[in-house]
C-alpha cells in the first residue's frame, strides 16, 4: 500500500509538471489575451517534445497574426490608405496634443489647381497615381520633426508646422511647398503639370479651435484659388465677409437650383442594375458645385435638412417612374444627415412622402456614415430601429474610413455595409488589400448583411470582387452619377 500511494504520489507530481501545469499556464494566457488588448504576450517554449508543445507553437502563430491584424485596423484607423499619410482623425489628435501643450502652430491648406479635370478626363486611377507622387513630395518634410502631412479626402492636403508663428518663416515655408509641388508629373508616360492653392490659419492668434482653424485655412485657401491659383493667403477676418455662401446656399434652396444625380448599384448575382444612390448637385452661375463644397457647410448652418428632403422627394419620384415601368424591386438610396435623421416625427415624416407617390419602403434606403452616429449612438440605434420596421434598409456608408469600427457593424441595426473606395486600391495587385476586403465581407455576411463595393473602376476589381463573394457593385466602371434622363436611359439600355 505504501509503494502504491508513493507511486500515485509521484505520478501525479509528474502529470501536474508535465501536463497541467503547462496546461493552466496555456489557459491563463489565452484568457489574458481575450480579456484584455494585449497582444504582445507569447507562451514560453519548454523543454517537451509532445503535442502541448505543438498547441504552444501553434498559439504563438495565432498570436502573432492577431497580432498582425490589429496593426493592420489600427494602421486603418489613423492613415490615408492611398498616400500612406496620416488621415483627419489622427490629425485631429496630433492638433489636440499641441494645444494641451500649450505650442504654436501653422496649419496649411492645400488644394491642387485643376484636379477635378484630370480626375473626369483621365480617371481615378491616374488620379490616384498623381495624389501619391504630390504626397510623396510633401513627405520630404516630415524630415523635419516640427512638421506632419495628412491627406483628408480628395486632393486636399493639410500641413501643420509647430514653433513660433513668426510671419517670416510661415511665408518663406509656404513658398517652399508651392514650389516644390508647381512641377511636371509623369504617370504612364504622359506628363501632368500640376500647381497648387493654400491657405495658411494660426493658433492660437486665428482660433482655438480646431474646427475653426481648419474652416479658416480653407477659406483662406479658397482666396487662393479664386485669385488664380499657385498661391497662398494668410487667413484674416476680412475674407470671412466676402464669403456669401452661406446666403447663396438659402437662395438655392429657395430657388430649386439643385438637382439629383444617380449612379448605378450593380448586382452581381442576377448581372442587373437593381438601384442607384442619389447624389446632389448645386448649379450655380459659375457652374456644377459638388457636394464636397457645399455639403460640410450646409450641415453646419442646418440647410442640409432641406437638401436631403429635395433629394429624398426626387428619389421617391423616381422609383415611381420604375415601379410603373415593371421593376418593382428597384430602389434608390439617399445619404441621410444628423439632422435630418433627428427632425420631430422623422418616420412620419418619410411615410408621408411614400404614401403620397405611392412607393413602397421597401424602395427606399438610408445611407449613414458613422461620424453622423457617434455622438448620439444610443438615439441613432434606436431611430434605425424604428426605420427598419417599417420596411426602409439601411446602409453603413463609407465602411474603411474615418472611425470605421467592426464594433459598429456588430451593433447597430443595418442592412449593407459600403465598402469606400480607399480599400478598394490596387486590389489587383496588393495581396493584403484583397485580404482584409475578403475579410470584411466575409465577417458581414457571418452578420446577414450585404456588402457593397464603392468606386469600382477596372473589370479586374469587378472580377476580383466575384472571387470573394461581394453582392453588389457601384462605380464609374458601370457610370459616373448621371442626372435623371441620362440615368433613365442608362437603365434602359444596360
Amino acid at each position: 500500500m505504501i509503494l502504491t500511494i508513493i507511486c500515485n504520489v509521484l505520478l501525479y507530481i509528474f502529470i501536474k509538471i508535465k501536463v497541467l501545469a503547462r496546461i493552466i499556464n496555456i489557459n491563463n494566457v489565452v484568457n489574458k489575451v481575450t480579456k484584455g488588448t494585449d497582444l504582445e504576450i507569447e507562451l514560453q517554449n519548454d523543454i517537451y517534445n509532445d503535442e502541448i508543445s505543438v498547441l504552444t507553437g501553434d498559439l504563438n502563430k495565432m498570436f502573432g497574426r492577431l497580432k498582425k491584424y490589429a496593426n493592420n485596423l489600427e494602421y486603418i484607423g489613423s492613415h490615408d490608405l492611398l498616400t500612406s499619410l496620416i488621415n483627419r482623425n489622427k490629425l485631429t489628435e496630433y492638433i489636440s496634443e499641441l494645444k494641451n501643450n500649450n505650442e504654436e502652430f501653422a496649419l496649411f491648406f492645400i488644394d491642387l489647381d485643376n484636379f477635378k479635370n484630370i480626375n473626369d478626363t483621365l480617371g481615378h486611377n491616374v488620379g490616384d497615381e498623381l495624389l501619391c507622387q504630390v504626397a510623396k513630395e510633401l513627405k520630404e518634410y516630415t524630415e523635419n520633426e516640427n512638421v506632419i502631412i495628412s491627406r483628408i479626402g480628395g486632393d486636399e492636403f493639410i500641413v501643420v508646422r509647430k514653433g513660433k508663428n513668426n510671419n517670416d518663416e510661415i511665408e518663406k515655408f509656404a513658398d517652399s511647398m508651392l514650389i516644390k509641388l508647381n512641377k511636371t508629373y509623369s504617370i504612364k508616360n504622359y506628363s501632368y503639370k500640376i500647381k497648387a492653392s493654400m491657405g495658411i490659419s494660426l493658433y492660437p492668434q486665428h482660433s482655438a479651435d480646431e474646427v475653426s482653424l481648419m474652416q479658416y485655412s480653407d477659406i483662406a485657401m479658397y482666396h487662393s484659388k479664386k485669385n488664380g491659383g499657385n498661391k497662398y493667403n494668410i487667413f484674416n477676418k476680412k475674407m470671412l465677409e466676402s464669403l456669401e455662401i452661406e446666403n447663396k446656399l438659402k437662395n438655392a434652396i429657395r430657388n430649386e437650383e439643385f438637382e439629383v444625380y444617380y449612379q448605378p448599384i450593380y448586382c452581381i448575382s442576377n448581372n442587373k442594375i437593381i438601384g442607384a444612390e442619389a447624389l446632389v448637385r448645386w448649379k450655380t452661375e459659375d457652374g456644377m458645385l459638388y457636394p464636397d463644397k457645399f455639403i460640410p457647410l450646409a450641415k453646419k448652418t442646418g440647410d442640409i435638412v432641406d437638401i436631403d428632403m429635395f433629394v429624398l422627394r426626387q428619389a421617391i419620384s423616381l422609383c415611381r417612374e420604375w415601379i410603373d415601368k415593371g421593376k418593382e424591386q428597384f430602389y434608390v438610396s439617399i445619404n441621410a444627415s444628423k439632422r435630418f435623421l433627428k427632425q420631430n416625427n422623422f418616420i412620419g415624416i418619410i411615410e408621408k412622402e411614400l404614401k403620397y407617390q405611392n412607393v413602397p419602403t421597401s424602395a427606399l434606403k438610408l445611407e449613414i456614415t458613422e461620424d453622423e452616429i457617434i455622438d448620439d449612438a444610443e438615439y441613432t440605434e434606436k431611430l434605425l430601429k424604428e426605420i427598419r420596421k417599417i420596411g426602409i434598409g439601411v446602409y453603413l456608408d463609407d465602411f474603411g474610413t474615418g472611425y470605421s469600427s467592426f464594433n459598429h457593424i456588430k451593433t447597430l441595426p443595418i442592412d449593407v455595409v459600403k465598402i469606400d473606395r480607399s480599400l478598394l486600391i490596387n486590389i489587383e495587385e496588393d495581396i493584403e488589400a484583397k485580404s482584409i476586403v475578403e475579410t470584411m465581407i466575409s465577417l458581414c455576411h457571418k452578420l446577414k448583411l450585404k456588402v457593397v463595393c464603392e468606386g469600382v473602376e477596372e473589370l479586374a476589381q469587378v472580377e476580383i470582387l466575384k472571387q470573394i463573394n461581394c453582392d453588389d457593385i457601384q462605380g464609374y466602371y458601370f457610370s459616373k452619377p448621371l442626372p435623371k434622363k441620362l440615368f433613365n436611359k442608362f437603365l434602359e439600355e444596360f
